[in-house]
């Protein structure tokens, strides 16, 4: 109801006024004439064929699984402060980052900053 009410409102100046410039007449203005239309209906050319559609090959693109959203949380483990660092691997040859293999030069001097259930043999 108000929405029409509103539209009834703002609708109604505008008919006033487009009605009062149409009766208008402004003096010394030339009135012209109506336009003259022909008998006759222009012909308009035949219409054609379209060209066979190109046929492109696609070359068959190799495309591997995407990795899920939350995967990147593997690379990463709560320390013992409960904060999430960079996972780091503890093996017999030295320990390092999960995530680009860099060496991890603090597992004697700082162990509690890594966890130590992800060990490789």
């Amino acid at each position: 109801m108000r929405k029409t009410l509103f539209a009834l409102v703002m609708a109604f100046p505008m008919l006033l006024t487009t009605a009062a410039g149409q009766e208008k007449k402004i003096d010394g203005a030339e009135e012209l004439p109506v336009p003259k239309r022909d008998t006759e209906q222009e012909q308009l050319p035949a219409p054609q064929a379209l060209p066979e559609p190109i046929t492109i090959l696609r070359i068959p693109q190799f495309d591997y699984p995407r990795p899920g959203r939350k995967s990147v949380w593997r690379l990463y483990e709560v320390d013992s402060t409960g904060t999430y660092q960079p996972r780091v691997v503890y093996s017999p040859y030295g320990a390092y980052y999960q995530h680009n293999g860099a060496p991890y030069p603090w597992t004697s001097t700082r162990p509690g900053n890594f966890s130590s259930r992800f060990i490789v043999d």
